[in-house]
């Protein structure tokens, strides 16, 4: 899934107000889909606090975040990943119930 224009905009000058917005304008159905691409699209480049809201709005790892966690290797995102329920010992993409 694409990420809306208006999104990427929102993450590219890191306004998570904006961010919010964004997502809560998604149909509902689709929300949780848009939230993990968002997240796949801020993984290689994205700020840290941007991520981290992502992650609190609920972001899930998929494949696509999955990939790029690793090249990127910044150990404030593994960390972001942690306090946001990720399992290091479960499947590479879904965070632990919190």
């Amino acid at each position: 899934m694409n990420v809306n224009q208006t999104l990427q905009q929102a993450m590219g000058k890191d306004d998570l107000e904006s961010i919010q917005t964004s997502l809560s304008s998604v149909p509902h159905d689709q929300a949780q889909k848009e939230l993990d691409a968002a997240l796949a699209l801020a993984m290689p480049t994205g700020s840290l606090s941007t991520i981290g809201h992502l992650l609190q709005l609920g972001a899930k790892l998929n494949r696509g975040s999955w990939i790029t966690l690793f090249p990127r290797a910044e150990i404030a995102i593994f960390q972001l990943l942690l306090d946001a329920g990720w399992d290091v010992n479960s499947s590479p993409y879904r965070l632990s119930s919190l």
